[in-house]
Parts: C-alpha cells; structure tokens; sequence
C-alpha cells in the first residue's frame, strides 16, 4: 500500500500551518513504516533547494515529487538562448546611474535588452527582450543564482501577456500556457521527452502527470490524501482510471479550516462538497466541525476526525521570562492579530513590564504597526516578524493568545501549549474546545471580546499560582496529540473504507 498526499500550494522551507501538519503527518508514516511520498504541482523555481533546507532542519523525510520538475527532468535535450554575461559580450552594455543593478544592452545603437542583476551576487534575474528600442516582446526571469525558470511574451499591440513558458537550465522551454486576454490560462503544451502533448486546464495536465510520473507500472493500492480539493477533477479521475484497470484508490479529503464564515459556506469549500459522494473520506480536525459537518452535509456521508499531532519538545534550557506573551501566525484578517493588541492596551495599564511579541508574516504588518503606534505600546508591543522555531519563543512566554475569527485546529495552539505558554483564546471555531478545558489547561473567553481576553490576562499574571497550576495541565498535551495517536487513527479510518 502506497501513500500519497497531494499538497496544495508550495511547499517551502519555512512552511506555515498547513505545510507543516502535513510535513509531520508524512513524517509519522514514514517512522510506522508506510511507504509515503508527497505530491506538489504547484510550480516553484526554487524547488531543489528548498527540499535540501526542509530536510537539513529535519522537518522532511519523505520523497517529494513536484509536476513542474519532472517535467523539466525530462525536457533536458530541449535547449533554447540563455542571456548570460557570455551572450552580453557581444553587446555594449551600460549600467543605470540611478539603480546600480539594472543594465541596458545595446547593438549598433539599438536598445536590444533591459537587464536587472542580484544585489548580492550580481548574478541576472530578468532580462526583458524589446523590439525597436521601446516595445517589450518577452521578459525571462531567472533564479538567485542566475538559471532561467520562466519568460512572458507579449502582445506588440495591447502590452499584455500572451504567453508563460517555463524554461529549462538549458533555456529550453518545456512546458508553456496559452493567455486569454484576461491573464487566464486558455491553454497548455507540454514538451518532454514523452512526446508534445496539449491540455485544456492545469488538472488534466496533473492527471497526466500523475499517470505519467507518479504511478506508472505500479499496481499497488494507494491512499491519496488531497490536502483540501484543488484539484479534486483530476483526483478523481485518476481514482476512476486506476479503477478501470481493476487498481484500488481510495480518496480522503483532508480540512484544515472553518467551512463557514457568516453563517454561509465559504464558495471554496461549497466546490469541494459538490462531489462528496465520490470522496472515500473527508478528514477533519475537530469533533465540533465533524458534527456541523454532518448537518450539512447529511449523516451518510463518510466524515471522520483526524486532529493535528505533536512531538514534545524539552525546554529545560530555555528561561521563561515572567510577563512576556507571545502570538504567532499570519498578518492576515482572519487571524484577528488587531484584538489582542488592543487587549495589550489595557494589560499594560494594570501590569506595564508585560511585553507582547507578535511572530509572523503577511500584508497585514503595516497595519499593526500603525496601530500599536496608536495606542502608544511602542514600548510593550513587538513586532518580530517571521521565526521556523516559533516552539522555543513560547518556551520564553507566560501566556500565548489566539483571537482568530476562525480556525481549523491551530497547530500553533498545540505547540504554545506543549511549550508551556498558557493559552488565552477566543471561542472560535475550530479547535480550543478540544484542545483546552478552560481554567484547568487554558482560558476560552466566553465571547469574542478583547476587553475579556485583557481580564483573563491580568487574572493570570498577577495570581501566579493559579497560572503554574494551569501551566502544569497545558504541557500534557503531547499526550493527547501524540504522532502515535495520529497515525492510528488514519490507519483506522483506511480500514474502515476498505
């Protein structure tokens, strides 16, 4: 029996929540002895080398297979012209007063080329081709280290592009995607050593690549686990095929988040139970979801529970620093990061020293900053932007606080508390109420209100021997959530399909 679990997005060496609770959930297999491999079609440039950082932290194991890779492994007798320092040779190239690192290139008095080079390593990153010194015709970009990953090309008329080609290190193109007028791909053609083949959409080109690369001449049963349903046309066909040919398949969707939001279903998530009839399983993370689910979507449909797991992490070395809290996620709406700045404010009228250390990443940041400035807590609110080893920061903390709007099951959540830092949270769904009984492992408000996310915190900081007490309860999570509870209950929900 084979497992694979299809990613959706990139998968890179700093991955978020969803990228690292599938990252352990393959790890785990890979420790009980399951054959596991992880599938990516999202295209990355960088590919390579973000799989040798992941696995020098240790937070990989299992193979990868990313679609836009083999694709290229198998284009390498296709070459094309690489616009490198040896092909500038034959131009008069000069440097831009203004930006150090952009260049022109000229022939015979024509401007051919606009070139823009790394900062640090003076390598090229993009070249934009022009025709008669003012028209762009193409733009090829580059790696960091100077590899050709893609180019654009261009209507003369209109400016818009036309055209994405991705490129081989040879500067061959292997695949390329036709653009309508609206940016939207209209078409595809691959060009491998497999033979020119054209697709319609990015999931029949997946269906192929997933026949093609991934499970040719093997007939053994297979898992496929879709980190949600991106793609779950091409997923299910392959399902069918391998059918066809008397293979067993079985198909779990897994859920990572809320499926509602203002009493709606979320359009996305309405795609995905469109076809829950042809779902083997859909895996969520709480029991809570799991129920509402089933109000939904009726009892018969085959909906099991799966939460996140964790690994216990010893910070004996770590000093927890009294007063300190810390919050980790991303800037971004959902996760309501703006309420427990305001709770801060007045936390810090009661107890100044407290100091709120804000870890993450996203487009939110400015927003933030504007309003810790206007709430005068430059001093207690600190923005630290993005850490990989967000365990040992809540080692540091007393408290963590959480007032999403929504949630799946945070991971976060999970490891603040296996760290040690009480956690003081909204009741959102999903995830605290299976996680923390509140006042003996936790605090849940009763509400969505930050003035009561502030009391709790106060409450807390000042009866000390009510939060080491609580501290105490919140660091047996790792029992709960052990990696072993994890993978036997995915091993029984595959007897059960079966």
């Amino acid at each position: 029996m084979k497992f694979y679990i299809f990613m959706q997005g990139n998968l890179h060496s700093t991955p978020a929540g969803l990228q690292r609770s599938s990252l352990q959930r393959a790890t785990a297999f890979e420790k009980r002895g399951l054959d596991c491999v992880i599938l990516t079609n999202n295209y990355n440039p960088n590919h390579e080398n973000e799989m040798v950082k992941l696995r020098e932290k240790g937070l990989l194991n299992s193979p990868v297979f990313s679609m836009y890779q083999d694709f290229e492994r198998s284009s390498l007798d296709n070459n094309g012209t690489i616009i490198d320092n040896a092909f500038l040779a034959n131009y008069d190239v000069i440097s831009d007063e203004t930006h150090k690192n952009w260049e022109r290139a000229y022939k015979n008095g024509e401007y051919c080329y606009f070139i823009v080079r790394n900062t640090q390593n003076g390598e090229i990153i993009q070249v934009k081709e022009l025709f008669m010194s003012r028209i762009v015709v193409k733009e090829i970009n580059y790696s960091n280290l100077g590899r050709p990953t893609f180019e654009y090309l261009f209507d003369f008329k209109t400016g818009k592009k036309i055209r994405k080609n991705y490129l081989n290190k040879n500067g061959g193109v292997y695949c390329s995607e036709s653009l309508d007028s609206n940016g939207n791909i209209s078409e595809l053609q691959l060009f491998t050593d497999k033979g020119s083949k054209s697709f319609k959409t990015i999931s029949s080109l997946t269906l192929y690549w997933l026949h093609q690369f991934i499970d040719k001449n093997n007939t053994d049963d297979v898992i496929l686990i879709s980190e949600y349903a991106e793609f779950k046309e091409a997923l299910i066909q392959f399902k069918m095929d391998r059918k066809a040919k008397n293979l067993t398949t079985k198909l779990f969707i897994a859920l990572h988040n809320n499926h509602m939001n203002n009493g709606s279903v979320i359009p996305y998530f309405k795609s995905i139970f469109s076809r829950v009839d042809e779902y083997d399983a859909i895996v969520c993370l709480t029991e809570e979801q799991k129920k509402d689910l089933q109000e939904l979507l009726g009892k018969g449909i085959k909906i099991y529970v799966v939460p996140h797991s964790i690994i216990h992490h010893d910070f004996q070395e770590v000093k927890r620093e009294k007063n300190r809290i810390s919050i980790g996620g991303r800037f971004v709406p959902v996760k309501n990061i703006e309420d427990s700045i305001k709770a801060i404010q007045e936390v810090v009228k009661v107890l100044p020293e407290v100091k709120f250390y804000i870890f993450g990443r996203g487009n939110l940041k400015a927003t933030y900053e504007k309003l810790i400035t206007d709430l005068g807590l430059q001093k207690n609110a600190i923005l630290s932007g993005f850490t990989d080893n967000m365990n040992k920061e809540y080692a540091k903390s007393d408290l963590c606080l959480m007032t999403s709007k929504n949630e799946g099951f945070p991971l976060s959540l999970i490891e603040a508390m296996d760290a040690g830092a009480v956690p003081v949270v909204y009741p959102y769904k999903y995830g605290p109420k299976d996680m923390i009984n509140s006042d003996e492992s936790g605090v849940i408000t009763e509400h969505n209100d930050y003035h009561e996310i502030a009391q709790s915190v106060i409450d807390l900081l000042i009866n000390r021997f009510k939060l080491e007490r609580i501290r105490k309860n919140t660091m047996e999570i790792s029992n709960i959530f052990s990696e072993d509870n994890m993978v036997n209950k995915w091993l029984d929900i595959v007897k059960k399909v079966y």
